[in-house]
């Protein structure tokens, strides 16, 4: 049986990376011309369910997407929050969490073979829009049962240079019978709180590539 996860507030803290010099061109006391770059800017997205912690989840403002965030080892070390969140215990209504024990993790990694769940275009208000394309992660490629921590070195080498989705949820006992929540996914807003949930991603360093903090690709 699943046991819903409440979705928490994240806050939208804006990441850029490096930007080029502002160029600004005055003629007559009048700016001629301004050039910017965002191609590295994300902010953190919302998610539904447990938010990962490395990679985060985050999105891309430039390409108005879920952002693929690089990984620093063909065999990265996933790490997530906890369950039970602080949210949990001070939203648990029906006393549920004192009755919980025995808590553990699965994970779930696929092979992205496309983009997914398909096109983004804008409301010309800074809102995405979902209108069409894949609907299936990819490839599945790897999974756990059972994780006792919520973090999890892959035990096998990725590809290099590719993209990947990944999801987990919280395994538990509620009052000695199984229990487990929903798979975390992030949220694409395409109004106020709600639009499709896709799942967490990331991409592989390239063999020669050692050493790489997570920041964000298109």
């Amino acid at each position: 049986m699943n046991t819903p996860v409440p979705q928490k507030p994240v806050p939208t803290a804006a990441s850029c990376g490096p930007l080029p010099r502002v160029w600004l061109l005055f003629t007559l006391g009048s700016v001629a011309l301004l050039g910017m770059s965002l191609a590295g800017c994300t902010l953190s997205a919302k998610v539904h369910g447990l938010e990962p912690e490395y990679p985060p989840a985050r999105w891309h403002i430039w390409a108005m997407r879920p952002a693929f965030m690089d990984v620093d080892s063909l065999q990265p070390t996933l790490r997530w929050e906890a369950f039970p969140r602080p949210f949990d215990r001070e939203h648990d209504d029906l006393g549920i969490l004192p009755r919980t024990s025995h808590i553990s993790y699965d994970l779930k990694i696929w092979e992205a073979e496309d983009d997914y769940p398909g096109v983004f275009i804008s409301s010309g208000r800074g809102i995405a829009t979902w209108i069409a394309g894949n609907t299936s992660p990819g490839k599945p490629i790897y999974a756990r049962v059972a994780l006792p921590l919520p973090s999890h070195g892959v035990e096998i080498p990725l590809k290099p240079s590719t993209k990947y989705f990944w999801t987990v949820r919280a395994r538990f006992l509620v009052d000695g019978h199984p229990r487990v929540t929903e798979w975390s996914r992030q949220l694409i807003e395409t109004g106020p709180g709600f639009g499709p949930l896709v799942f967490y991603r990331f991409e592989t360093p390239g063999s020669s590539e050692k050493n790489k903090s997570a920041t964000p690709t298109e």
